[in-house]
Order: structure tokens, then sequence, then C-alpha cells
């Protein structure tokens, strides 16, 4: 259903007169959930492990604090997987879109800005947020052509600053 879906919103999405394609299958969709199901068995279960290695209170601690650590890490995977997964699906004129960034670098842009956004008790999120796009973008490829992005945190840090405040008064609809 997921990978109709899909074709029928690239169909639909239309450049310069020309009309996106999509090429995923069903399959492949299945592969990738049952991949991040496995990882995440894996992740509660090492949780059971630590506590019988080393006993109620400080096993829970380990475990929670393990399971925690390798969630963070593993979050930088699954967004470079699953954009590398889509471009390498995507056509335009016949002509596929790729990704090519490699996932330890954007493994420390992202650890870092995740580590600056709890410092800055969430303010360095906008800039953190600007960090990723120009990181999924300008490692984007349509055929032999790079994508490029000039985007400024500043910017988004604005409207950012400006819904952090409203979204109090205005009950959470701004």
């Amino acid at each position: 259903g997921r990978v109709k879906i899909r074709r029928y919103l690239y169909a639909q999405t239309e450049l310069a007169g020309e009309r996106f394609a999509w090429h995923g299958t069903g399959g492949e969709l299945l592969r990738g959930w049952l991949k991040a199901l496995l990882i995440l068995m894996a992740l509660v279960g090492q949780m059971f492990v630590w506590i019988a290695l080393l006993g109620e209170k400080q096993g829970q601690a380990f475990a929670v604090l393990t399971f925690y650590g390798l969630l963070i890490a593993l979050i930088p995977v699954a967004l470079v997987g699953s954009w590398r997964y889509r471009l390498s699906r995507t056509s335009w004129r016949g002509i596929r879109f790729s990704f090519r960034g490699g996932v330890g670098q954007f493994l420390g842009l992202y650890l870092k800005g995740v580590l600056l956004t709890v410092l800055t008790l969430g303010f360095y999120s906008p800039y953190l947020l600007n960090s990723i796009r120009r990181f999924f973008v300008q490692n984007s490829w349509y055929g032999n052509l790079r994508l490029d992005f000039d985007g400024e945190g500043g910017d988004l840090f604005r409207a950012w600053l400006l819904s952090v405040l409203l979204v109090l008064p205005t009950l959470g609809l701004y």
C-alpha cells in the first residue's frame, strides 16, 4: 500500500512539465522494516542481559543508559539509510537521484548538534536542523549534478523562537 501511495504522489508531482517517478517495491520496504524490528529487539534484549549479569539495580541503570546511547547513535544510521534509499528509488525525466554522504560524517554532525542542543536547553535546535538539511541536500545528486543548499540557521532561529514564545498563549495552535 505504501508503495502505491508513493507512486501515485510522485506521479502527481511535476517540475518543469515533467513528473517524478517512484521505483521502490513493497519487498524492499518490508526488508527495511524487518531490519529495524530486529535492531529494536536486540536493543531491548540487551537490557535483560545486563540485568542478569550485573544484578537488578546496577544492571537496570547500565541497561537503560546503553539502550538510549545506542538508540541515539542509531538514529543517524537510520536517517542516512532511509534518505539514500528514497533518493535511489526516485527519478525525474528518467534520471535517478542518489545520495553520496557517509554515515560517519553525519554521525559526528548529529551527535555534536544533539549535545549542543541539550547544553543550550534547545536553543541550538534550529541550527542543528539547518545543519542536517545542509548535509542531506549537499550530498544529494541528480544524475551527475550535485544539489546545493544555502540556508542559514539564524533565519530559522527567528521563526523557531517565535513559535516557542507563542506555543503557550495559543494553546499549541501556533
